[in-house]
């Protein structure tokens, strides 16, 4: 781990756990601070980082933390209308992600929200989408398991299911009375339903673990999931949360979460580590949170080859078998006609073309197979040992 990342992490140490570190920091660094902090959507806790320390961060730190405020305010304003409607139309509805882990933060509205994810009864799923848009709209904008709409300029998702599974399989199983079990709990000062403990860990869970398989572990999860553990009692834990973790498969992954967050932020999490982990293991998923390369950013083309690469057994097969393999990934999960498997020897040949001609003119910039094998066996380890390919 580089100075810049460690000290990424220190500043994110301060700003979870109000403790008042011994950070120096020139403003050099501060600089190439902003831009990881920026990918990671976390400078609001950079910059109450470096109050806690008494560093002086740069002016427009406070200007972004100000806005970020403000900006979830609005959010939390519009998302309560929004349960609201549901709740006067005797339609069950509660929060996944955003407000329902902000509330866990020292400070939740510093906590950057997105769009508005709300989990609803699924027979009641229709009926509810019905009423924010028209029939034409549904039918456009329904996804395999949520549909996604504007309501006064915030984006909102409107979940059927709290995440992708198909019908039968141990994850439906695993959330088939999730709503029976919803929580009312406050963010600032709205009453959110959220649900219970257990059905939170295995959402955070599983929704860091799709968003790993396509390039997205980014740092705020990481911060999510600190702030939730953070919040329930040792006892809690062992009696309820953790054996449903367990029986999702999911124990590796949470126990590395847990560890991995004792050595880089230092909360103390030795009561909710069940089963121990190599510090290597916990080293490399650091590095993934961490890391400043996101499929936003101008590497992503390098970090995402690197992640199907991961995908397809790199390492453990002939490499034209990999090649292969890896661009029928890509095929069926960005083009259309990926779905025939009669078109996908096509691009076999048009890809790397096209690669090479927008390399030439200029509008790609040259792979960095080095980036590329790194990101590659990195993401195979943490598949491999922590179960994430599910």
């Amino acid at each position: 781990m580089n100075r810049e990342q460690q000290l990424f992490l220190n500043l994110i140490s301060s700003a979870l756990t109000s403790r008042h570190l011994n950070i120096d920091a020139n403003n050099s660094e501060l600089e190439s601070l902003e831009s990881l902090a920026l990918v990671n959507k976390s400078l609001p806790l950079i910059y109450q980082g470096c109050i806690n320390s008494g560093i002086q961060p740069p002016i427009h730190w406070k200007h972004n933390a100000s806005f970020v405020v403000m900006d979830s305010h609005r959010k939390l304003t519009v998302e309560n209308e929004l349960i609201n409607i549901l709740k006067a139309n005797n339609i069950r509805a509660c929060i996944l992600k955003g407000s329902s882990v902000a509330m866990n933060y020292p400070n939740p509205l510093a906590r950057s929200m997105g769009d508005i994810d709300i989990l609803v009864d699924e027979y009641n799923y229709e009926k509810a989408a019905l009423l924010f848009v028209n029939e034409t709209e549904f039918s456009a904008n329904k996804h395999d398991f949520h549909l996604s709409f504007n309501y006064k300029n915030v984006v909102v998702e409107l979940h059927r299911q709290v995440t992708r599974y198909n019908s039968g399989s141990e994850q439906q199983h695993l959330f088939f009375d999730c709503m029976d079990n919803i929580q009312i709990r406050k963010c600032d000062e709205f009453e959110i339903p959220v649900l219970s403990e257990k059905y939170q860990a295995i959402s955070l869970l599983t929704h860091m673990i799709r968003h790993f398989s396509e390039n997205k572990f980014v740092f705020r999860m990481y911060c999510d999931w600190v702030c939730f553990v953070n919040s329930i009692s040792s006892d809690i834990w062992k009696s309820e949360v953790y054996p449903y973790i367990d029986d999702a498969g999911l124990s590796l992954f949470a126990d590395a979460l847990n560890k991995s967050v004792m050595m880089s932020i230092g909360i103390d999490m030795v009561s909710k580590i069940i089963n121990d982990v190599d510090d290597e293991i916990c080293d490399i998923l650091i590095e993934e949170f961490v890391s400043a390369y996101k499929s936003s950013t101008s590497d992503g083309m390098d970090v995402n080859l690197g992640t199907v690469f991961s995908h397809n057994g790199i390492g453990q097969r002939n490499i034209l078998f990999t090649y292969i393999s890896s661009v029928n990934y890509i095929v069926k999960h960005k083009y259309r006609l990926g779905n025939h498997k009669i078109f996908r020897p096509l691009f076999w040949i048009w890809l790397p073309a096209k690669y090479l001609f927008n390399m030439m003119i200029g509008k790609r910039k040259k792979l960095d197979m080095r980036k590329i094998s790194h990101t590659a066996i990195r993401r195979k380890t943490l598949i491999d040992n922590l179960n994430l390919d599910i």
